[in-house]
């Protein structure tokens, strides 16, 4: 069960899409899922950013797995 601190952001986010009008808690969970998604895609970007800046072409490969094993 979600509890604390990740349960009330959850809750913002919900009641937010229901007083837009999406009330159908499918729709919601894929609105969720597509914001994830679109999260994930943001994070890839901006690590190659940084590995690119940082790191020589050769390099790259390190940087993201030691960028990445944060997550």
């Amino acid at each position: 069960m979600i509890t604390g601190e990740l349960r009330n952001k959850i809750d913002k986010i919900w009641e937010t899409f229901w007083t837009g009008g999406i009330t159908n808690p499918l729709d919601v969970i894929e609105q969720f899922t597509y914001l994830l998604f679109i999260k994930q895609l943001d994070e890839v970007e901006i690590t190659d950013r940084w590995c690119g800046l940082i790191a020589m072409k050769s390099d790259a490969e390190n940087c993201k797995i030691n960028l990445l094993k944060d997550f």
